[in-house]
Formats: structure tokens, C-alpha cells, sequence
């Protein structure tokens, strides 16, 4: 939503989310640390009436070796969940 850009992640890790929208784009840095093991995502989506697509990009460190994942997303909003 435009009230919630950035959907906060509830997942019990110590996590730093940063954000910034201009006009029907969002950029978005999160940062978790977790046991050892760091987990750093920016990414980019762009709004566009009723859809939405963008990248992740996700670089996982754990006991020096890191790992890393791109996600793209095309999106488009079909109605309530029911």
C-alpha cells in the first residue's frame, strides 16, 4: 500500500529497513543478522495502475561464504483474498 511500501518482516531476526518512494517507484535496503548469518536485499519496484514489477537483489553471508539471489516480479492485482 502507499501507507506500507515495504512490507516489514515479522520474522524475529534483528533486521534495518530503509525506503524511499518517487512517484510510483519504491527502493527498498533491508539488512539482517541472524546467528551468524547476514542477509542483505535492495530492490526496486515501479506501481503502474494495477500492476507492479521490479528486482530483488539478496546476498546471503554465513562463515565466509556468501550466496547470491536475483527475484523479478510482474505483478498485477486481481482483487480481495478471500
Amino acid at each position: 500500500t502507499e501507507q506500507d511500501p515495504v512490507p516489514d518482516t515479522k520474522s524475529g531476526k534483528n533486521c534495518q529497513q530503509t525506503h524511499e518512494m518517487k512517484g510510483n517507484t519504491v527502493t527498498f535496503h533491508v539488512v539482517c543478522k541472524d546467528k551468524g548469518v547476514e542477509t542483505d536485499t535492495t530492490g526496486k519496484m515501479t506501481y503502474t495502475g494495477n500492476s507492479m514489477k521490479g528486482e530483488t537483489r539478496s546476498v546471503q553471508k554465513e562463515r565466509g561464504r556468501s550466496t547470491e539471489a536475483v527475484v523479478s516480479i510482474d505483478g498485477k492485482y486481481l482483487g480481495p483474498c478471500e
